[in-house]
């Protein structure tokens, strides 16, 4: 008996069209090249979710490329190809905590929809930390200390959020804020290449936000050869990173590094900071190298490519290491563990009560800006139109004016008269309202909602 045959879970990825309060658009989109660790993760737990009979959805704009290979790997997929449309009661909503705009959180938190924030790095890192006055960091120089700290960690919770993370590390510093974090690990249906010959001594990801560090500790190597990835669509870097030996990971703060992980895979040894609080030496995982900043990690690739015994046997325990981090059946054991443990909410009816007035509100409101719009569009016609004749007769007179009396006259009235016109079109238009309606976000989908004739969604 399938204990999750009555369970609908909402996995969201990022992207995606969608309306007030609304869940964004499933939507396949063959020309999105550039999709995160994270994303990934997203697809996999999905995924996951749907091998062990869940209902799920998986929304966003995705790569079917790289959502196909998961899926074929598993036997398994979510359910994609869907329009926007509001959480329903019961059902889990999965976020990803990398979101730097927090509407899309109060999408189900104004729903009777359970909310699972999956913890893929620090909260406040690259997304919303929960805390007022929040813009995003610059990676490379943010103080680690004022990302993912306890008061963010108490926020989620405290709004009925339930957490979930990949990483040791994360998990940890909830523990240490009073909050429990679900640890889920990180898994794949999808094999690794086995470990190729090595051909290069280190290895540089040109299209990473640690190039710059990265490329700097190569060029203090002048005597190791440099293998260079470029930017690539794939859904594993292994094979990309297996002809090299070491890769130097300069990440000063990030939760379980994906990157390292397919490194690792294919025996290419990540020698990567200890500093970052963020992940635990369980989520670097055997046969990594530790240095507590980026002088050690440089002096750590050079005496390994000094040692290769030891470097070999690391790249043993690393390829070993990051299979049994990733086995996909523990995965799911994982994966389930947590969706059967996820609290039922106290504040479902309250919140799903709030949202049905807020969606409603907002649906008046939108009419009545469209009646506006309508009213607005049949004004500003007649206004233009009035401002279009008088020009026109405005130029016949001036080019008769000198063959007749009193033309001088009557152009001077009918200048008058245009510049009257245009006076009160500009008015018009300098109205707030008609600002509004002409400037603003809202007004931009009242046009198009006169253009296909959609509308917002009321109450259930």
């Amino acid at each position: 008996m399938n204990p999750f045959s009555n369970v609908k879970v909402v996995v969201c990825a990022l992207g995606g069209r969608r309306g007030f309060l609304e869940l964004p658009e499933s939507l396949a989109n063959d020309e999105r090249e550039a999709v995160s660790g994270g994303e990934r993760s997203l697809y996999e737990l999905a995924t996951a979710l749907a091998v062990l009979g869940v209902d799920v959805e998986l929304r966003g704009h995705l790569n079917p490329e790289i959502l196909a290979t998961i899926t074929d790997a598993a036997s398994a997929t979510p359910t994609v190809g869907l329009v926007p449309r509001r959480p329903q009661p019961g059902e889990v909503v999965v976020l990803p905590e990398g979101l730097a705009d927090p509407d899309l959180f109060l999408t189900p938190h104004l729903s009777g929809a359970r909310t699972v924030v999956l913890l893929l790095g620090p909260p406040g890192l690259c997304g919303w930390s929960f805390q007022a006055g929040w813009s995003p960091p610059d990676l490379t120089v943010v103080d680690v200390a004022t990302v993912g700290t306890p008061a963010t960690y108490r926020a989620m919770a405290n709004l009925g959020f339930s957490l979930w993370s990949p990483a040791w590390g994360i998990a940890e510093a909830g523990r240490r804020a009073g909050v429990r974090v679900s640890r889920i690990g990180t898994g794949t249906p999808v094999p690794f290449p086995d470990p190729p010959a090595k051909t290069a001594d280190i290895a540089v990801i040109e299209a990473n936000r640690w190039f710059p560090v990265a490329e700097r500790l190569s060029q203090q190597l002048p005597e190791a050869s440099v293998l260079r990835v470029p930017s690539q669509s794939a859904y594993s870097l292994s094979a990309a990173l297996g002809p090299a030996r070491i890769l130097p990971w300069p990440s000063r703060v990030e939760g379980m590094s994906r990157i390292a992980r397919e490194a690792r895979a294919v025996g290419t040894v990540p020698v990567a900071l200890s500093s970052n609080p963020f992940a635990s030496p369980r989520d670097h995982g055997p046969g990594a190298v530790l240095a507590p900043d980026v002088q050690g990690v440089l002096r750590e690739t050079r005496r390994l490519l000094g040692a290769p015994d030891e470097l070999a046997q690391r790249a043993k325990l690393a390829a070993h290491g990051a299979r049994e981090q990733v086995d996909w059946k523990r995965y799911l054991g994982r994966v389930s563990a947590a969706l059967r443990q996820l609290p039922v909410s106290p504040t479902a009816d309250a919140r799903a009560e709030f949202g049905d007035e807020v969606v409603e509100e907002h649906r008046r409101l939108f009419e009545a800006l469209r009646q506006e719009e309508l009213e607005h569009r049949g004004t500003l016609d007649a206004l233009q139109k009035q401002e279009l004749e008088q020009r026109r007769t405005l130029d016949l007179l001036q080019e008769v004016a000198a063959g007749r009396d009193g033309a001088a006259a009557e152009n001077r009235a009918l200048a008058a008269e245009l510049a009257a016109a245009r006076s009160g079109l500009d008015s018009y238009r300098s109205r707030r309202i008609i600002r509004f309606l002409d400037q603003s976000r809202a007004g931009a989908l009242i046009r198009a909602s006169l253009r296909t004739g959609w509308r917002p969604i009321s109450r259930r």
